[in-house]
């Protein structure tokens, strides 16, 4: 099925092909961020036929009431966490690592090896200067990488940005929202997609590059050149792209718009359901 085809939505989540790939989009929950603003956490979830590749983890249990089902919803759409042998992070935010562990202390996907940009991991095993974000977060964050990240690095590998995880993945670099903060590009045959990660919250950011739905950890001219870099990117190679804080399934494609970008979202269909 090409890329540009439907997306099949179920109660279990989100499944789509993308070139040989089999991908699931698994709903985390609903989360809110500073100002307010209510946001999407989606994970994605794609099998090569090679491996079982998971892409971020969600806000974990615990977070608040309306995340944490990342495991749930794999249960529900049938996939074992056993099954998941790469797990990638594009950053170390609570939203993207909360699941790393169980409630005690665990990998929760114990048979995987973890990725993560060697850039983040430096930043915050060191000695993360946090001013740009909200004071009432700062030691959540913290305690956030000690849990998921530091407690479980014996799972977990250092990889450098434009480096191949597993085949058909590649990490991105794309500072800005977090300092090491990766996106991914999944290759199979002549289709490819992105996964943004937080190098965007909104659609309205695409056509507005100087809008930032979350504070930035570094300057916003190193984040406006991140996105400008992507967005180019996706145009240039014809990407699916999937926006795990857009409004579900978060997946579309990036088209230009006069002097800038736009989101453009794939349609959506039923899957039928056994009669």
């Amino acid at each position: 099925m090409s890329n540009k085809g439907r997306v099949e939505m179920s109660d279990m989540g989100f499944n789509f092909q993308m070139g040989n790939f089999e991908c699931l989009i698994i709903i985390d929950g609903m989360m809110t961020i500073p100002g307010g603003k209510v946001l999407e956490v989606m994970c994605l979830v794609v099998k090569t036929g090679q491996h079982t590749v998971l892409i971020d983890t969600g806000c974990g249990v615990g977070f608040s009431p309306s995340t944490g089902k990342l495991m749930q919803n794999l249960q529900a759409a049938g996939i074992n966490r056993l099954e998941i042998d790469t797990v990638v992070l594009s950053h170390a935010h609570v939203d993207h690592i909360g699941g790393n562990t169980d409630a005690d202390g665990l990998p929760s996907f114990p048979q995987a090896t973890y990725y993560i940009g060697k850039r983040e991991w430096d930043f915050w095993t060191g000695t993360p200067v946090l001013t740009s974000q909200p004071e009432n977060l700062r030691q959540g964050m913290l305690d956030t990488v000690k849990k998921n990240l530091i407690a479980i690095e014996d799972k977990i590998v250092k990889i450098g940005a434009d480096s191949e995880i597993v085949p058909g993945f590649h990490l991105i670099d794309a500072p800005g929202h977090a300092p090491g903060n990766m996106a991914v590009r999944i290759s199979s045959g002549n289709e490819n997609m992105i996964c943004l990660g937080d190098i965007f919250h909104n659609a309205g950011e695409i056509e507005r590059l100087d809008l930032f739905g979350a504070p930035l950890m570094t300057s916003e001219e190193t984040g406006r050149e991140t996105r400008i870099k992507i967005l180019s990117l996706a145009v240039r190679i014809g990407a699916l792209v999937f926006a795990c804080h857009f409004p579900s399934p978060g997946l579309g494609h990036i088209v230009p718009k006069g002097d800038t970008w736009a989101w453009q979202p794939i349609k959506t269909e039923p899957q039928p359901r056994p009669a």
